[in-house]
């Protein structure tokens, strides 16, 4: 018999490693400016030495390391916890599609320039109903405001991450390696407020799930299943 399963430990580690990677993009914001005085100095005619050179690629190497991890771990943890929050709902109501593609989502190109957003707002709509019709709104309601501005970040970030990428594969001029520069920490200074976002959906969702699962045992009407607490699993 399935049960609900526990979510929120899920959506703390999420959280926590979504901040670290905004944290990081500080780091990257720096580095990529210290890439942009180089290549404004070059233009200029100024050159720094081969040991300074060295030096800021070790430091922009391991940075980049260090981005890319973080970043997907924080993508997994994030995946874990959505496709969980699903489950819980499949448990109450009639959703759209099953768990396993609260994850396929994110990876199919088109697909995920939209469905993700669907799935999250399918999430929030099907929890905020529950809540008015049990008169539980009061405790916890829903910022659906807040959606759109996370999934036009994400999708922003996500297209001029690619512009760049792509730009910079076949550049080899300074002017135009100084104009990437300035896009990457404009990517960066953007990540940042799509971080604080991103933990505000979760936790505003978090708030809810915990109300929803803490009563959707107690009524009766369109349970699926049992309603005890389960961590394991999807």
């Amino acid at each position: 018999m399935k049960k609900f399963r526990e979510n929120s430990q899920r959506a703390k580690m999420a959280e926590i490693l979504i901040w670290v990677s905004g944290g990081l993009s500080l780091v990257g914001l720096i580095t990529n400016f210290m890439e942009y005085r180089i290549y404004a100095n070059a233009n200029q005619g100024v050159f720094i030495s081969m040991d300074e050179a060295q030096s800021f690629q070790i430091t922009e190497v391991i940075v980049a390391i260090l981005t890319v991890g973080v970043f997907i771990f924080s993508a997994i943890t994030f995946i874990q916890w959505f496709r969980r929050a699903y489950f819980n709902q499949e448990m109450k109501f009639s959703m759209t599609t099953t768990n396993g593609w609260t994850a396929g989502a994110w990876f199919i190109p088109i697909y995920n320039l939209y469905r993700p957003y669907q799935l999250m707002k399918e999430l929030y709509e099907n929890v905020e109903s529950f809540l008015i019709k049990n008169q539980l709104d009061e405790t916890k309601k829903s910022n659906f405001a807040v959606l759109g501005w996370w999934w036009g970040l994400w999708i922003t970030l996500n297209i001029a991450q690619n512009i760049v990428t792509r730009v910079s594969l076949r550049s080899e001029s300074l002017d135009v390696l100084q104009s990437l520069a300035v896009a990457s920490m404009a990517i960066e200074l953007l990540y940042i407020p799509l971080a604080y976002i991103t933990v505000k959906v979760i936790r505003n969702y978090n708030e809810m799930e915990l109300v929803f699962l803490s009563n959707a045992g107690e009524t009766g009407s369109g349970t699926k299943e049992n309603s005890e607490l389960l961590d394991t699993g999807i």
